[in-house]
């Protein structure tokens, strides 16, 4: 196996396309050594694999968290996480539930502007376990010949600055800091230049966040650079990942490989160490 990783994936039991099966044969079949499974607001997918490897390939049980600070959705990325924890348990199924309050307010929404799109498309989408989400209204828009790809949805209806745009529930970053850490795992600052000015890094780890997605797949090199020196000097660790989605959504599944960085890093608070080949 290589040393590659990637610690930010999503399969189809949140907005992912792939299901657990594909994506962890998918990254096996390139050569990975470790990989995190973290759907958006969710454990469910490790209701069908519990094991730490498949195969000879470490598997991280994740999930990502969405919050509110400053009035902006942030996206903590939780790991090694006791998935039954039942207070991170809890918060899911709260972010869960409304998620599907938010997700029909859209869609009335687009009806009220004359979009012709009932949640049943969506839901069939989604079917009855997953978590509902804004990319799945862009795909049910898509079927229906309205746009023709997802990212016209956004830009056109339903992102941040859109007419049919809906904020998700207002759960505080500390309150998802403490859930993950109540798990057993570690709580990292998910895409920062997505969703905050680098000088709020400060409120983060006074609330006890353990490190900074540094090496995301779009990240500029002089971002990193950022990056790397902000976790230097406030004692955190750097982790990336793709973001993998699937058809249609950023990266290829496997075109982003990590470095040996994230190993050295990430290791520092797994309880299960992962050994690196320095070959």
């Amino acid at each position: 196996m290589n040393n590659y990783i990637d610690l930010h994936i999503h399969t189809r039991a949140s907005d992912g396309t792939y299901s657990l099966a594909d994506v962890l044969e998918g990254y096996y079949q390139k050569g990975f050594k470790a990989i995190a499974i973290t759907d958006h607001d969710t454990v469910d997918a490790f209701q069908d694999f519990t094991p730490d490897f498949y195969k000879e390939m470490r598997v991280i049980k994740g999930t990502e968290v969405s919050c509110r600070f400053a009035g902006r959705e942030v996206h903590i990325l939780g790991y090694d996480i006791d998935y039954s924890n039942k207070i991170l348990v809890t918060l899911l199924n709260q972010i869960k539930n409304s998620r599907i309050i938010r997700a029909e307010k859209i869609i009335t929404l687009l009806q009220e502007n004359k979009i012709d799109i009932e949640y049943s498309d969506v839901q069939e989408l989604v079917g009855n376990e997953n978590i509902v989400g804004r990319p799945h209204i862009a795909q049910a828009l898509m079927n229906k010949g309205l746009i023709t790809h997802q990212q016209q949805a956004f830009d056109r209806y339903i992102g941040d600055q859109g007419f049919a745009y809906v904020p998700k529930l207002d759960v505080s970053p500390q309150k998802v800091i403490d859930a993950i850490h109540s798990a057993g795992g570690f709580a990292i600052l998910a895409h920062p230049y997505k969703s905050i000015n680098l000088e709020d890094i400060h409120y983060f780890k006074k609330a006890g966040i353990d490190g900074i997605e540094t090496y995301y797949y779009d990240h500029s090199p002089s971002q990193v650079n950022k990056l790397e020196a902000i976790c230097r000097d406030m004692n955190l660790i750097c982790t990336g990942g793709s973001d993998f989605h699937g058809y249609g959504r950023r990266e290829d599944l496997g075109s982003y490989q990590g470095n040996l960085k994230i190993f050295d890093n990430i290791n520092k608070f797994l309880k299960l160490k992962i050994e690196v080949d320095n070959d």
